[in-house]
């Protein structure tokens, strides 16, 4: 009476706008999440090994904690301009994402948000303020857009390339 799922075995609110546990084991390699979907619950596709892309539609205004935390085979993604907040470990030891766009609304990207993620290539908005502890400690070169006001350290081993406005 509260919950509904569809042909994946997604585990959704009833109304389709939450979208609560994706199945770790489920063996799709790719998932389009509905656009009824308005909220992806905290941790939703945490473990889906198989899952090597995923379509997050417009409209999704926050990626949460955890939300793709050690999703093993994900090797790309696109943030919709919808989304203004990327919560800490959204995307936690996803070990074969290379390839990541970040929406220009951005407005704040979470501590150790992408660590352990093999990013090539990643450019920061302009959109973006804030951007939390070791959120990038994996990722080999990446470009910081020109309004971040607060960073929470440099990489390990990444080379960052900063606006002239911008001093780290």
């Amino acid at each position: 009476e509260y919950y509904s799922s569809d042909e994946y075995g997604v585990l959704f609110n009833k109304e389709k706008t939450e979208l609560i546990a994706y199945p770790a084991s489920n063996e799709a390699e790719h998932y389009v999440i509905p656009d009824s979907v308005a909220v992806i619950v905290e941790g939703a596709f945490r473990y889906a090994k198989n899952l090597a892309g995923v379509t997050i539609p417009d409209g999704i205004v926050t990626l949460e904690t955890y939300v793709f935390r050690e999703c093993t085979s994900l090797k790309s993604v696109t943030i919709p301009d919808s989304v203004t907040e990327i919560k800490k470990y959204a995307f936690y030891k996803c070990t074969a994402l290379s390839e990541v766009k970040i929406g220009n609304n951005v407005v704040s990207i979470g501590e150790s948000a992408f660590t352990f993620c093999p990013i090539d290539i990643l450019v920061i908005p302009d959109s973006v303020k804030t951007i939390g502890n070791s959120a990038f400690n994996d990722v080999n070169e990446f470009y910081i857009g020109k309004n971040v006001e607060k960073y929470g350290g440099m990489p390990k081993k990444a080379k960052a390339i900063v606006d002239s406005e911008n001093q780290y």
